[in-house]
This record gives C-alpha cells, structure tokens and sequence, in this order.
C-alpha cells in the first residue's frame, strides 16, 4: 500500500516511494534546497574587482595595514586571526591579486625581502619611445584606415 504527501516545495500531491519522501520531483528538492540554504558568495568586489574569500582577506589585511604596511609574518597570521595558508603560497595570492588589480591605479608592493606589503598607487606607465612608438603610430594608423 502507497501513501499519498504533499511536496514540500509545491504542495501537490504525490506517491511516496523509497527515494522520495519529501519533495514530488528533484528540480522541486533542488529548488527547496536553494530557496533554504543559498549558496555562499565566492567574490567579493575591493576597488572595481572581484577577489575570491582568501584573497579578500589577504586584501584587507593590506588595505587595513595603511602607509606602514603589514609584514608577511603578520599576514600569515602568527598573531590573531589566521588566514590559514602557506608561507610560500602567500606571495603567489599576492600576485594574482596585482594581475586583478592591473586596470586599476593601485598595487600591492614590497620594498624586497622582510619589508612590509603596502597598498600603493600604480606608477604612471611610461609613453613608450624610439621604435616601439614608432610601431604603435603605425598601427594605430593602419587600424583606423582599416576598420569598416
């Protein structure tokens, strides 16, 4: 003998069987499941980008430190509040950071090896010279004759 529920999600009535008690259908489980346990948010937006949650926390960490910086041993959190990763993959999040952070004016830096990161603003990128801008004009000319 089968019994008769009404779906969690939907309120029709459905057969129970041994694999579905609850919900009428999977899409109406994983709808429940959305609606009641959303998931977590996986970026977080600092200066126009969005970083992962590692990387915010290392951004902040930064950010937060001002002029004076924060020292790698601060960041991997041999005081309170650990962020939970690897000396040696510190410098690589760092990195990946600036390449996200390249289309703004800011950069994250350090003077060399046991000096503070600090938020910095970008140096102005140099006009190009010589030759090189010799081949820009050329092909900015070429590309402007060229498009229809």
């Amino acid at each position: 003998m089968t019994s008769v529920n009404l779906c969690e999600f939907c309120n029709k009535p459905f057969e129970v069987l041994r694999t579905r008690k609850r919900f009428c259908s999977a899409s109406c489980s994983a709808s429940w499941k959305w609606e009641h346990n959303p998931p977590r948010r996986l970026s977080f937006p600092r200066l126009g980008v969005m970083l992962t949650q590692q990387k915010t926390k290392i951004f902040d960490k930064i950010a937060a430190a001002g002029d004076e910086g924060i020292s790698s041993r601060e960041l991997l959190g041999v005081s309170s509040g650990s962020l939970g990763i690897l000396s040696k993959r510190l410098k690589t999040h760092i990195h990946a950071i600036n390449e996200l952070l390249e289309e703004t004016d800011y950069v994250i830096k350090s003077d060399g090896i046991g000096q503070p990161y600090k938020l910095q603003l970008r140096d102005p990128k140099p006009e190009p010279s010589g030759r090189r801008a010799k081949l820009i004009q050329m092909s900015r000319q070429w590309i402007a004759t060229h498009q229809a």
